[in-house]
């Protein structure tokens, strides 16, 4: 692993503890609030964007292997960036990246 992205990863690791909203508050299913600014969920469907905009979301990460979410946003202001990773084989860089 490289000297940054070590830095990186610790840097996450001593950021404070997470603030996780109860999912029954949002409508997207497995939705959780981790800090003020971040978001993650379960794979995404068409009918769980308009709550994504309403939020003020801008960027939406998916690390899915096989399939882009490119399409999913293609008519918002969303932007998607995608890492993929196959979690049967998972190396220490794609996890920093993902993060």
């Amino acid at each position: 692993m490289r000297t940054d992205d070590v830095q990186k990863a610790a840097c996450i690791a001593q950021c404070p503890a997470p603030n996780m909203d109860e999912p029954k508050t949002f409508k997207t299913p497995n939705l959780f609030r981790v800090t003020p600014n971040f978001y993650r969920s379960a794979q995404l469907k068409k009918e769980n964007v308009p709550e994504l905009e309403s939020f003020g979301i801008k960027n939406v990460v998916s690390l899915r292997a096989f399939h882009s979410d490119k399409d999913l946003f293609k008519k918002t202001a969303i932007k998607t960036h995608r890492i993929k990773i196959y979690t049967w084989a998972i190396s220490d860089d794609e996890i920093v990246a993902a993060l």
